[in-house]
């Protein structure tokens, strides 16, 4: 996600709004987002699964709606949600729900679409995407959200494809919004290669990713627009959410609906009072948390745990110039 444009509808936090801690947890929630159970675990451990979204006939189908939006004539990255007004918006969300609908039904268990865009990027040396997180969408203490990032073409690496970063979502609980409300990763930028995933994808097939797992995309060095639907699923009886920074370690928490997704200026502070505001923790990821984070995956996944963090975390300290050894393959702990 990107800065939120300027202005700032709603009402500011009042001492009337109750102040809620951001619980401790693992990373794990017990609603389950997929009916498979084998899918599900392996989302719960990794942050993401792919699957088969859509067939020749789908495909087509929203390459006819991208086509009618004019996306062939932008450059560099786009993002519709971000980067179009709300009529333009509200058309390929209302033509793409009923597509990728009958998968989404059949994948998840009892979830929704709340947004869908279009993901583009243009050949060229602009649109590189950093490795970030989508906004906190609901309250993560109980479900989560997840977007499914599906190319309409074969997507390698060169491509523009999607690379996530497998177990990040299960850093310290974070709350992330606008504006750039969300983990600091400045510390161990630039965040190792060993950490990050390409996933590659046939046409017809999706990412689909727990919106707390870091991703994001290189340039396209291809010949071709890089055209990929992106779409947001929750469970159906969990209300949508909007955070807004307000302080240090203190966010107010709206809630929200499709409408305001589609209609209001992208980041924009929601309209009404906030339900809540939140404390969370606002430090920067350290070397040495980011390396019991590799660890405690790579033990979840069979791989080498403590030795890998250890090495891990030497190298990152040396990007940031500072002693960091981890003493635990368990959960993340303060740096």
């Amino acid at each position: 996600m990107t800065e939120p444009q300027a202005g700032a509808e709603g009402a500011e936090p009042s001492d009337a709004v109750p102040v809620v801690p951001l619980g401790p947890t693992d990373g794990a929630v017990g609603r389950a987002t997929f009916r498979d159970p084998q899918r599900q675990a392996r989302f719960a451990r990794d942050g993401f699964v792919v699957v088969d979204l859509l067939d020749a006939t789908g495909i087509a189908a929203l390459r006819r709606v991208w086509a009618e939006d004019g996306g062939s004539a932008r450059p560099g990255f786009h993002y519709g949600l971000a980067a179009d007004g709300p009529e333009r918006r509200r058309a390929v969300d209302r033509a793409v729900r009923p597509i990728v609908g009958p998968a989404v039904a059949e994948l998840f268990d009892d979830h929704v679409i709340f947004l869908a865009s279009f993901v583009t990027k243009a050949p060229g040396d602009d649109g590189e995407v950093g490795e970030h997180a989508d906004w906190t969408f609901v309250d993560e203490q109980h479900a989560v959200t997840a977007g499914l990032w599906a190319p309409l073409q074969d997507c390698a690496v060169d491509d523009g494809a999607l690379v996530v970063v497998p177990g990040s979502h299960r850093f310290r609980p974070t709350l992330r919004g606008t504006p750039d409300l969300g983990l600091d990763f400045d510390l161990v930028r630039p965040l190792p290669d060993r950490l990050r995933r390409p996933v590659p994808l046939r046409a017809g097939q999706a990412v689909v990713f727990d919106h707390r797992l870091l991703h994001g995309s290189p340039v396209n060095r291809g010949t071709d627009v890089r055209v990929a639907v992106g779409v947001g699923v929750k469970p159906r009886e969990v209300q949508l959410l909007h955070h807004t920074r307000t302080g240090p370690g203190l966010a107010a928490r709206y809630e929200i609906s499709t409408d305001h997704l589609l209609d209001a200026p992208f980041g924009q502070r929601p309209a009404g009072t906030p339900v809540a505001l939140v404390a969370h923790d606002p430090r920067p990821v350290s070397p040495r948390e980011l390396a019991i984070a590799v660890a405690d995956h790579r033990a979840r996944t069979g791989s080498s745990g403590r030795r890998a963090a250890r090495a891990m975390a030497r190298r990152l300290a040396r990007l940031a110039g500072r002693s960091a050894e981890p003493t635990s393959a368990g959960g993340a702990g303060p740096g």
